[in-house]
């Protein structure tokens, strides 16, 4: 009987380590998968490369591929003039800044350039908007290239249009802001 007894144990031990083995594999994989799914973010770092202001921030190379993606609603055409009412302007704006910010949704673009700026800055400058110094003071300091307050000019837009999904969390990357135009506007 004792013989029996011996090889059954061993037998059924080596049982009880195979099945607590594959269920800690199993869960080793899943919890990979899911902190993969959580960011997407990529992480590299040449020699010698530089870093842009954003990733200084972080100390290392940053690329967020699902910021860059084409946005649904991006616009190629400018259609603003003299004629075009507050909302109008903001939605604009509002809509420049998707290509500087990160937000978890974005819902349409129009590219920043230079031109659309001063055309914009124009138009407010002659009119008697609610908004008009909010937006001027915004617009000052695109025309000078300073976007150091991008994601809270973003946000400041979002919220006069009564934002609820797509609030910027963070600026991009400038290979990010240039993926993002490349995808939307060429």
């Amino acid at each position: 009987m004792k013989r029996g007894i011996y090889p059954f144990s061993i037998v059924f031990v080596i049982i009880i380590i195979c099945t607590i083995s594959f269920y800690i594999m199993k869960n080793a994989d899943k919890k990979e998968s899911q902190s993969e799914k959580k960011t997407k973010t990529i992480v590299t770092m040449k020699k010698n490369e530089t870093l842009d202001e954003v990733e200084k921030k972080y100390g290392y190379n940053l690329y967020r591929p699902e910021q860059t993606k084409k946005v649904k609603g991006a616009k190629k055409d400018f259609i603003i003039s003299k004629s075009s009412n507050e909302e109008a302007i903001i939605e604009d704006m509002h809509l420049m800044t998707h290509q500087k910010v990160q937000a978890e949704h974005k819902q349409g673009a129009i590219e920043m350039t230079k031109d659309h700026v001063d055309v914009i800055y124009d138009i407010l400058k002659q009119s008697d908007f609610v908004h008009k110094d909010k937006l001027i003071s915004i617009l000052t300091k695109w025309k000078q290239n300073d976007f150091n307050k991008i994601v809270d000019d973003h946000n400041e837009l979002w919220k006069i249009q009564g934002g609820k999904i797509g609030k910027a969390t963070d600026q991009l990357t400038t290979r990010e802001e240039k993926e993002f135009i490349e995808n939307n506007f060429r």
